[in-house]
């Protein structure tokens, strides 16, 4: 999923003009209120069926409809409950007939503009949102915080900020539909991969808790996620030899802004003590941080302080990293994962164990879908169709 050939696409398949955003100044006001939207591309049902059979994506889908793509911007919440903003792309399907609402949440990156709202190739989530809403179904793909129009530094894996960008960016594609008489049928649904497994999980346990009068889930399909946040950093730190490091040293930065700890020269070594926040200052892709970081956890993060954490230490990041687990509520709607057995990268035993513990504790139907010999790559692609076959079946 990370390698699509973008410009190919668009250059032999749909022959499309991305029309260029201008930046623009937008005020801040009530939570999920449109500040700006501009049409990116527009697509007919034909287009739409050329670009996935070129992917290898059509599969049993039908291609109804024809969509239009646009990047919207909207108020939102900071961490902190600051007023802050937005962005997200939005995928339209063309239908006098009211639609069903998807919230897509997707992986991790780093780059702002590796997002939709930056380009509908910018990112791999945008050609899953054209397959979505050209099935019917009425796609957002939020940005979350940090990444798009948001400056800030990427909340990443913050569950309550990214859950209010998810929230409010349904309030948001509401908001542009009732202003451009686009019909909805009320029905929401959420999925998402990888960090946007996670995403997913948070949003509906945050909509679940506070919002269900407001927002009323129809069902929710998380893949590969890191749900079980407290294992996931226990087992990194006890795997020395865990190849990916963009991912702890994402999380140790990101919880030590949003916490406020100002304690990276405790935890990194140097000079990324110092060094990881031009990093992920928005400018650089993924692959492009992960090769100026070390290639294993011993030359990134201290022993002393992993040494700490492992013994029961560091109170504030473990009641951090506690909080922002997502094993102990009681859901209320559908769900069904999506993990492939052989994923290293997030542990396949996330699934399992949210699964396990989140069936004990619901009111509806939890299912755990396994992808067997699949890896945190090979089984993207598998699970997206699984999900969305899953969502058309309501």
């Amino acid at each position: 999923m990370k390698h699509l050939p973008r410009n190919l696409l668009i250059a032999t398949i749909l022959s499309i003009l991305i029309i260029s955003c201008e930046d623009q100044k937008v005020s801040v006001g009530s939570r999920g209120e449109l500040a700006s939207s501009e049409l990116m591309l527009s697509l007919t049902s034909d287009e739409i069926q050329a670009g996935m059979d070129f992917f290898g994506l059509s599969g049993d889908f039908q291609f109804d409809y024809a969509v239009e793509a646009w990047k919207i911007v909207y108020e939102t919440i900071g961490p902190n409950g600051e007023a802050t903003i937005a962005s997200a792309g939005l995928f339209i399907p063309i239908s006098e007939q009211p639609q069903p609402m998807v919230s897509l949440q997707h992986g991790t990156v780093t780059s702002r503009n590796n997002v939709t709202s930056a380009g509908v190739y910018n990112a791999p989530e945008g050609i899953i949102a054209l397959l979505m809403a050209g099935t019917g179904l009425c796609t957002v793909v939020p940005d979350y915080l940090g990444l798009g129009e948001s400056e800030i530094l990427h909340t990443y894996l913050h569950a309550a900020s990214t859950a209010s960008a998810v929230i409010d960016a349904i309030r948001a594609t509401r908001n542009f539909s009732s202003e451009n008489d686009i019909a909805l049928d009320g029905s929401i649904f959420l999925t998402g991969y990888s960090e946007g497994g996670y995403a997913t999980l948070a949003a509906q346990r945050e909509i679940e808790q506070y919002y269900s009068d407001e927002i009323n889930l129809s069902a929710v399909a998380p893949m590969a996620g890191p749900y079980d946040l407290a294992g996931t950093v226990d087992t990194i730190f006890s795997y020395q030899n865990y190849s990916i490091t963009l991912y702890p040293a994402f999380i140790l930065a990101a919880y030590d802004n949003v916490y406020d700890w100002d304690r990276l020269d405790d935890m990194l070594v140097a000079p990324y003590d110092t060094h990881i926040l031009t990093l992920l200052n928005g400018s650089m892709s993924a692959d492009e941080v992960q090769q100026e970081l070390p290639e294993t956890l011993a030359g990134l993060i201290k022993s002393d302080f992993i040494d700490s954490y492992q013994s029961g230490n560091e109170p504030e990041m473990r009641a951090a990293i506690a909080a922002n687990t997502l094993l102990d509520w009681h859901p209320a709607t559908p769900i069904r994962f999506y993990h492939g057995d052989a994923d290293e990268t997030v542990p396949y035993q996330n699934s399992v164990t949210a699964a396990a513990n989140l069936q004990a504790l619901s009111t509806s139907t939890v299912e755990l879908m396994t992808i067997a010999g699949g890896d945190h790559e090979s089984a993207a692609i598998t699970c997206f169709i699984g999900a969305i076959d899953w969502i058309l079946s309501f």
